[in-house]
């Protein structure tokens, strides 16, 4: 091999080592940022609720529960989404932290679910969304209550 070519093998390697640490470094530094992100946006609508709860009105009480009922609805949905839709190969590479605690997260959540089960009026809300809104919904709930039936039943591990 002459000069000319072992200088553009090592460039090509340079290179492409510096693409893949810049789309590593990407990956991860744009999963921070998101979460940073939503934790200011989050620290604020949690600030709005502590205000309404020390307020104590029965109705700022239950404002707040029916936020933070749509949260766990949320989380769930989030779940769901994730097993079916997520990048798994990339959470287990930049997120391993929330992959290792899905599992006990979701569990939680089921178990809580199924004490404490949703108090608004399912039907009643689906009849305000037009027909396929409405059927999407509709199978949103189903998966819910699904997922909910799976985990309630298994038990927390450390």
């Amino acid at each position: 091999m002459n000069k000319l070519s072992s200088k553009l093998v090592i460039g090509v390697v340079a290179l492409v080592s510096v693409f893949c640490i810049g789309v590593s470094y990407g990956f991860k530094h744009g999963a921070e940022n998101r979460a940073n992100l939503e934790s200011v946006v989050l620290g604020a609508v949690l600030t709005a609720q502590v205000n309404r709860l020390q307020s104590g009105t029965e109705d700022d009480v239950r404002n707040v529960e029916g936020l933070m009922n749509f949260y766990i609805d949320f989380g769930i949905d989030g779940f769901n989404w994730y097993q079916t839709d997520g990048n798994q190969f990339l959470s287990n590479m930049f997120l391993e932290e929330h992959v290792n605690l899905i599992e006990k997260s979701i569990i939680t959540i089921s178990k809580f679910r199924t004490e404490n089960p949703d108090k608004s009026n399912p039907e009643l809300v689906a009849n305000l969304y037009e027909a396929e809104e409405k059927k999407l919904y509709l199978e949103t709930l189903e998966a819910r209550k699904q997922t909910i039936a799976i985990y309630e039943v298994k038990e927390l591990t450390k």
